[in-house]
Order: C-alpha cells, then structure tokens, then sequence
C-alpha cells in the first residue's frame, strides 16, 4: 500500500495559507524587491569610495575609483534612486595644493578628478583656477578635503575655483595640514593674524555649510589653529555675506585699460607682470654707429602710470589684498578717466556729423541720385567730415607723463615706424589724398574705413 501523500498536510499551529498567496509564483529575491530604505544603504555601500579622500590611489592606474559606476546602469529606477548619492556630500574627494612645478593639472594638482588628465596648466600659476573650473564633474562635488597648503598660488587657485559654485553647494571643506610639533610632539599654535593671513584665500568662499581644519590623521581644528582665527574664518565663509572676487576684477580692469591702447604689441605687454620681460619692437639703427633698439616707450627707461599700477593690482589681485588692489585700480582709472572724456566728446560729433549726412543729399547718403548736381557745399563739409574724423582718431592717442614723452621724442623715428603701417593711419593718409585731390568716391570710402576702425 501507498504511502499517503503529506504534502499537503498542515503543522499544528499553523494556518492554511490563502489559496491566492499559494498559487503566485515564487518571485527571487533582487535588488528590486528589497525595502527602498534598504535598497539605498546597500548602494550607498557600492557608490562611496573612502579612498578618494587619501592621496595613494590618485597615483595607481589600477585602482578603481567609482566615478562612472557600473550600478548606475542597472535601470532607471536604480538610476534615480543613486545617482545623487555620488555627491550627497558624504563622499570626500581629495585634491592636494602645487608641490611639483610640472605645470600639467594630474600632477600639479593630484586629485581623483584630475589623476588622467593631460591639460597642459597656464604659464601664470595664478591663472590655474580657470582649469580647475573646467574641470569634469568639478562642480558637482560638495565634500573636498584640500591637502597641504602650503602653496599661496595653488592654494588661491583651489578658492578661487570653488568661489563660482552654486549656493549650498559646497557642504563640508575640510582642510588638512602637515602639523608643526616641538620636541615634546605639543602641536604649535600659531597667532590670529598668522593663520588669518595663511588662510586668507578661504575669504573668498560663502555658503559653505562647514569648514574644517584637520591636521591629517593628528587631531581636530583646536590643536593647528588659532581659536579666534578659526571663528573669523568660519563667520565669513558659513555665511552669505558679499564677497569681493579680486582676481575678476583685476581681468576686467586689464581689459578696459588696454582698450585705450592701439598697438597690440603694447597691449599685451600691459597684462605682463614686473617678472617678466615685456614684449618689444626692434628696428636697426640709422647710422652706422648706432646699436639697434627695443622700445617699448611706456616700458622702456621709466613706466607708464597705468603700467606701474596695472602691476602693482596684478600682485595685490594674486596675493588677494582687495583694498589694495582698489587703490591701485582707482589709479589707473583716475589717469585715464580725461581720456575717456576726450573720446566721448570727439565720438558724440562724429557721431552726429554721420547722422546728419547719411540723409537725403548728404555726401555720406547711402541711395545718392543717378545724376547728382555738383554742390560747392559738400567740398567744406567733407573738409569738415575729415577734420572731425582725425579729432576722433587723436582722441586715442595715450596720455603720458614728461618722462614718457621725452622717451617717445628721443625714439622719435622708431615710433613713427612702429605706427605708420597701421591701418587706421594708412586709411587716413588716404582719406586725406582723396580730399586734396577731390576724388569724392573715394574720400566717402576711407572715410567710412577710418571711422568703422575706431
């Protein structure tokens, strides 16, 4: 006989299960069918790298770094549910100040985020921030651990590239520092204005949930930093209080100065820094006995006053002394301020004279007759028309001190060379030849020429 059949038998003290529940099919268990809060700590466990915090891994090219996790691609769901933990702020990335004078970013600046880049850095360090700026995913990262800084320009350079983040971006910054201990292995505490001015870079941050000082793997803020410091810095950098970008400023006041400046040799020799030798023009000389020359007349034996401030504002800008710079940049604009005016003026009645003659019967009218009667009248207004076009290109002309202007008369020949194939005052020699020889055609045509280049 048989043995009966007990698979459907019921333990003592247990309930039958309902015949829906008993007749789904068993689904496996997934990520999927897991509880959402369980779900998001396993891919927090997955998506956070604590080794981005250390400096040993920026350098190995075998390990993995998490950055583009395969996770993410599971599917949407999963896509949505994770893809903020990468940047929730609880994943620390490292990036370390310049030690190596390499000027590539991946060395210069080791940091997860930089480690394969080939970015040849500027040849001014304190330009560095605009490649950081750019840098991938730079701007998603709300933890950073700063290493060592004890590079000033490298150190700017990381502020100065954080300060253009959203609001609340940023949520902690740690700093962490090479500890300077005595004998007795006591941490050395070092005066307010010391360690203000140490991390005066940091001025330039706000909204930054929290700021901490961190000598690496030694101790908490108390131990490397001045007290009263460390409060100074943590009101203005956690707070949303107005912030002067210096290094912005400077580039804008470099720009508006070199507009007043025609030749672009001379141009680019005003964004040039006391350091470096400034760009120069040579022509051979005109006797025999007499060497060939490199001017560069508002550089030469003395310095322009714009020059020297523009100078004098780059090194404030890089060592970010704001009210310095401010002195300095109120310099430059007092000095071409009468300038300024000139060109307003000269440009208010070319402006005008255009305006006016652009009309019907005008020697500057777009649609003239087929058969236009001659008019006496527009022989003075063209003489007019020059006169006033040749104020508005004078009005250009620089400003200079008794100094500069006996250079620019010793050097006399070398000036008028330097000028005299530019095209504003080819396109005035011929304005002219056109107005003496009556050629009307081409005086409106040099004319236009002359007043569009300025």
């Amino acid at each position: 006989m048989d043995a009966p059949d007990n698979t459907n038998a019921v333990a003592p003290g247990m309930q039958t299960q309902d015949n829906g529940t008993a007749n789904q099919p068993h689904v496996p268990p997934t990520l999927m069918t897991i509880p959402a809060e369980i779900r998001t700590k396993v891919c927090a466990y997955l998506l956070r790298n604590p080794g981005l915090k250390w400096d040993d891994p920026v350098w190995l090219d075998n390990f993995q770094h998490g950055l583009y996790p395969q996770i993410l691609r599971t599917c949407r769901q999963i896509y949505q549910e994770s893809s903020s933990i990468l940047n929730d702020g609880q994943r620390p990335f490292l990036i370390s100040c310049p030690t190596v004078g390499s000027r590539k970013l991946s060395i210069e600046y080791p940091s997860p985020l930089t480690r394969n880049s080939t970015v040849t850095l500027p040849a001014d360090p304190y330009e560095d921030y605009k490649v950081l700026r750019s840098c991938r995913n730079f701007s998603g990262v709300k933890n950073w651990v700063v290493r060592a800084p004890g590079s000033a320009s490298g150190f700017l350079s990381i502020c100065r590239a954080l300060c253009h983040l959203k609001l609340n971006t940023l949520t902690v910054l740690q700093i962490c520092l090479i500890c300077a201990a005595d004998l007795d292995g006591v941490l050395v505490t070092t005066a307010m204005e010391d360690d203000l001015q140490r991390f005066a870079p940091l001025k330039l941050l706000r909204d930054v949930r929290r700021l901490v000082f961190r000598c690496m793997d030694c101790g908490e803020t108390e131990d490397i930093i001045n007290e009263e410091a460390e409060a100074e810095l943590k009101r203005i950098i956690e707070y949303d209080t107005p912030v002067d970008h210096v290094f912005e400023m400077y580039d804008k006041l470099l720009c508006y100065a070199q507009a007043f400046e025609r030749h672009p040799r001379f141009r680019n020799d005003m964004a040039s820094i006391p350091c470096r030798r400034p760009a120069v023009i040579t022509f051979g000389s005109r006797r025999p006995n007499v060497p060939s020359t490199t001017l560069n007349p508002y550089q030469f034996e003395c310095f322009h006053p714009v020059e020297s401030n523009l100078h004098l504002a780059k090194e404030a800008s890089n060592g970010n002394e704001i009210s310095t710079f401010k002195n300095y940049r109120k310099e430059v604009l007092q000095f071409l301020e009468p300038q300024y005016q000139r060109i307003i003026a000269a440009s208010k009645n070319l402006h005008a004279f255009i305006k006016r003659e652009k009309t019907g019967a005008g020697v500057l009218d777009a649609h003239p007759p087929d058969h236009a009667i001659y008019d006496p009248r527009h022989d003075g207004i063209r003489v007019e028309g020059t006169l006033l076009v040749e104020d508005f290109a004078s009005s250009f002309t620089r400003d200079v001190t008794p100094e500069i202007r006996l250079v620019m008369r010793k050097y006399r020949w070398i000036m008028e060379n330097i000028t005299a194939n530019m095209d504003r005052e080819v396109s005035l020699k011929r304005l002219n030849v056109a107005l003496d020889m009556e050629d009307t055609d081409n005086w409106e045509r040099y004319f236009k020429e002359v007043a569009g280049a300025l």
